[in-house]
């Protein structure tokens, strides 16, 4: 009996073994009557048989080599639903076989799907139950029975057809007592339902920026996109939506002309230097002094000091600031419009701009990322180019992360 590995949901697993003579145990002999029915599978302890062939083949002395036999098992096959499932070993068992004219019942190997840790690895398991895309629980056994054990950790599901459907998100709540799991948002990978019986694992998410999601939204303490679309709204096209500020609760000195109507100024005004072209609606509170030509006030005015004529050209000194604003609000939308390139091969920058550190987050979290037990690395966009990688290491009390290097 051999132990062949660890594999993937809906992997194929083949089995060699060999059959040889009673009177000389190095002499190769064919089994006579071996069939794919000959071949029975236990999961874990359980000592009741697949009760189906369906997905399974047997090759009797392969390649015209006597004793020399192949039994092919293909894991996607889901005839008898739901019995290959991640977190799981199974033992390949040939019974009532004829050998050189002996009655043969003997283990042929054992394997496990996707039941043996990788790094940064928390979790196996499978879907028990399904409410919606977002909220499902997991299979009892490996499942942690604690309150928020997942929080915050990436969750790939996988297919039980086949292995090449997956699904990434995050978990935003975990459920111990129900084993269910919640999701900030839709999977990224929208083409894939998931559904019952599909294979899970959990990650934790030490190597990885708390984001959230930003194209699938999500984000609770402050939500860049919405925060964005905002700012757009609020500037206007190129920079329109200028021509009526509210400044709420502002203490500041404005040198110049204001040209068209003030609606109303509540609180005290400390100086203004220059003009006011047009009507003012009120003012609440204490004016401190007035420089300047007052055309014409009605009311009461407790005192005026002095007399100043303004000369200045009010329009022109608008006109520039005008000219400035639209310049900058064009570059600020430039920036969230165009397209921008990932980072490519090469160790993220100590102190980038705000903009290059997107970019590396949304490469971190949309590329393919692969983790070994002592390395992760994250591919440009090819998925064969490694442009950034991290050493890792686990001494079963502390999980390590070193900083992200150049793949190269």
């Amino acid at each position: 009996m051999n132990y062949l590995g660890d594999f993937a949901p809906g992997s194929t697993v083949f089995v060699w073994f060999n059959t040889f003579s009673s009177n000389d145990p190095s002499a190769s002999v064919t089994a006579t009557d071996l069939v794919d029915t000959d071949i029975v599978i236990y999961k874990d302890d359980s000592l009741t048989q697949r009760a189906n062939t369906a997905g399974m083949a047997i090759d009797v002395d392969v390649d015209t080599f006597a004793g020399v036999h192949k039994f092919t098992i293909d894991t996607a096959d889901n005839t008898i639903g739901d019995f290959w499932e991640a977190g799981h070993d199974y033992a390949a068992v040939a019974v009532g076989i004829t050998v050189d004219a002996g009655a043969i019942n003997a283990v042929v190997a054992t394997f496990s799907i996707a039941n043996r840790r990788t790094a940064g690895q928390m979790a196996q398991t499978s879907i028990e139950g399904l409410t919606d895309q977002n909220t499902f629980t997991l299979t009892s056994g490996e499942a942690s029975g604690d309150n928020d054990a997942y929080n915050d950790c990436i969750i790939v599901v996988t297919d039980q057809v086949t292995q090449i459907q997956k699904a990434v998100g995050y978990i935003s709540d975990y459920t111990g007592a129900s084993r269910t799991v919640q999701l900030y948002a839709d999977p990224l990978q929208t083409g894939f339902t998931m559904a019952v019986g599909d294979s899970v694992e959990i990650f934790a998410t030490s190597a990885f920026a708390n984001v959230h999601t930003v194209n699938r939204t999500a984000q609770t303490a402050n939500n860049n996109g919405a925060d964005i679309n905002t700012l757009i709204t609020q500037v206007g096209t190129a920079g329109d939506g200028l021509t009526a500020i509210n400044l709420p609760n502002q203490t500041m000195d404005i040198s110049g002309s204001l040209s068209g109507s003030v609606g109303s100024v509540s609180g005290a005004v400390g100086s203004v230097a220059g003009n006011v072209d047009g009507s003012v609606g009120s003012v609440t509170g204490a004016v401190g002094s007035v420089s300047g030509a007052v055309g014409s006030v009605t009311g009461a005015v407790g005192s005026v000091t002095g007399h100043t004529n303004q000369t200045a050209d009010h329009t022109a000194a608008l006109t520039t600031i005008d000219n400035f604003l639209d310049t900058e609000v064009a570059a600020i939308l430039a920036l969230l419009d165009d397209a921008r390139g990932e980072p490519g091969q090469g160790a993220p920058p100590v102190n980038p701009d705000a903009m290059t550190k997107i970019d590396y987050i949304y490469k971190f979290l949309r590329n393919r990322v692969t983790s070994t037990a002592t390395l992760i690395t994250v591919f440009n966009d090819d998925t064969t180019t490694a442009g950034q990688k991290s050493t890792v290491s686990d001494d079963g009390t502390t999980y390590d992360r070193e900083e992200f290097v150049s793949g190269a």
